[in-house]
């Protein structure tokens, strides 16, 4: 660690917090903890789940969940933040003005979260500010950032860019404003690239999810015979249909298999449907959420791991699944789909089968492959293993994200420093 990053005080706007299907954004924050930055948590929402998981109670920066003011309380907010309201009132109406002439219906009120977000953080002498997807909390940092001069960064993943109903006006004046722009593949950042003006590609920067090496170790004993896991939430991008249906193929051609998928989502019924609809019950159990120490015994038990994830049909898709990650960590020889980023985390097939999406008899022979070959399962779980040692260390990838968020801030305090002596 080192003295300029203890300085640094980031911070954090998401839309929930804590929220069970992101640990990836719990693992960053205890990481850059770790690593010794100050942060502060923004949560525009409260959680609604009720489950959390058991590394929470090792982060240290607090969390603020913002009010949801009404439009007649917007006025009153403003008077309460009168001073600094006179000091930053450009930037107050640069904000404004960009929520009156945005087509968003949230506009005017992300400029009250904005705002609120913007007199704690002066308060509290931010460095930096950062936002997780792309869509409501980058646009409630950016008008944060427009109030205060305080520089912002965004974290860009699957949903807020691909889903058909994503805003691209919008997403252009997030990244034209910010300092720079991750995202999580370079699937990711080749899509960002066309889509986005020529003059923000060099801000696009990819910088993959991490996991933590200490936690997701290989099982040390044996591993129970033809188990085939997956786990994500119960919804159409995830494909868990065509798992299913690869199971009804597999049983078909004799071959008995124990599916178990973890998580919860609106899909539960329709999928619940389809396994009774295939007389599947005694061959798939649908086993609900569970937290991540559970999901990890089941990964060191299992003999396959699958994600069969799919296009939706809203153009949404998992970009770089860090379930898929986790799983390669134990050891688990994994199986998954040709969308987004996965290749590239399975090396095109090298070191995970890879198979085309939305194809059950593809999925079935991949599967009956795996767990009829003992051989080439030992050498997906050790070239699996290596990948992620070598690519997705959570240490590694958050010191980079570290260094960025630090040098953000810097050259913003030697601007501001400028900007005083010139006045002098």
């Amino acid at each position: 660690m080192t003295a300029p990053s203890r300085r640094v005080r980031i911070g954090y706007v998401l839309k929930m917090f804590p929220r069970f299907s992101e640990t990836f954004v719990l693992n960053e924050i205890l990481e850059l903890e770790r690593q010794g930055l100050d942060v502060e948590i923004f949560s525009i929402l409260p959680p609604s789940e009720g489950r959390f998981h058991p590394r929470l109670s090792k982060l240290q920066a607090r969390i603020r969940y913002l009010p949801t003011p009404g439009y007649p309380e917007f006025w009153k907010i403003l008077r309460k933040s009168r001073a600094m309201l006179e000091k930053h009132k450009k930037g107050y109406g640069r904000a404004l003005w960009h929520a009156l002439t945005s087509p968003t219906e949230t506009g005017l009120k992300n400029v009250m979260r904005a705002s609120l977000i913007a007199e704690t953080s002066l308060d509290l002498r931010l460095n930096h500010l950062h936002a997780h997807f792309a869509d409501t909390p980058a646009q409630v940092t950016m008008y944060a950032s427009m109030m205060t001069g305080i520089p912002y960064s965004v974290t860009a993943h699957a949903k807020d860019i691909y889903h058909q109903d994503a805003d691209w006006g919008l997403l252009r004046d997030i990244a034209l404003n910010s300092a720079f722009l991750v995202t999580v593949s370079e699937a990711n950042r080749d899509y960002l690239r066309r889509k986005l003006p020529p003059t923000v590609r060099d801000k696009i920067v990819r910088l993959y999810n991490g996991i933590n090496l200490e936690v997701f170790l290989p099982a040390m004993g044996k591993r129970k015979g033809n188990v085939v896991l997956s786990v994500g939430r119960l919804v159409e991008k995830k494909g868990f249909r065509y798992l299913i249906e690869s199971i009804g193929l597999l049983r078909r051609q004799g071959l008995k298999v124990d599916c178990r998928i973890i998580g919860d989502g609106e899909d539960h019924d329709a999928l619940r449907s389809l396994v009774s609809k295939l007389n599947l019950a005694r061959s798939v159990r649908l086993l609900g959420g569970m937290p991540q120490d559970r999901v990890l015994k089941q990964m060191q038990e299992a003999t396959v791991f699958v994600l069969p994830a799919v296009i939706a049909d809203d153009g949404n898709r998992d970009s770089l699944p860090t379930v898929l990650l986790e799983a390669m960590a134990t050891g688990l020889p994994v199986i998954s789909t040709d969308v987004a980023g996965i290749p590239e985390i399975l090396d095109r097939g090298e070191c995970g089968l890879l198979v085309t999406q939305k194809d059950p008899d593809a999925l079935a022979g991949a599967i009956a492959a795996a767990i009829r070959d003992e051989k080439l399962r030992r050498r997906l779980a050790r070239l699996g293993r290596d990948k992620v040692r070598r690519t997705f260390d959570i240490r590694r990838n958050v010191r980079r994200l570290r260094l960025l968020l630090s040098a953000s801030a810097r050259r913003a305090a030697a601007g501001r420093a400028l900007g005083k002596r010139k006045v002098s």
